[in-house]
């Protein structure tokens, strides 16, 4: 889902952009590379790690308009 992650990068950076040709993301203005760093970190922990098991191994679901990050594992037993 590239474009939840860009999606998340805009609206925390407070800026506008886009994914351009090859899902890359291309973004209006000047920001060290950390900054995309810490949201990257950010976004790796509200939405990949699970909050149970903080395992890796998951799937991000939408229901009703809303995300959630499902351990793999979960999803099948």
């Amino acid at each position: 889902m590239p474009e939840h992650v860009m999606t998340f990068l805009l609206a925390e950076l407070g800026t506008s952009g886009s994914l351009d040709g090859q899902q890359r993301p291309v973004v209006k203005g000047r920001f060290a590379p950390e900054k995309f760093e810490g949201i990257l970190i950010g976004y790796v922990n509200e939405y990949v790690i699970c909050n149970g098991c903080k395992s890796l191994d998951t799937i991000l679901l939408k229901k009703n308009h809303l995300f959630f990050v499902r351990y793999h594992e979960k999803l099948w037993s």
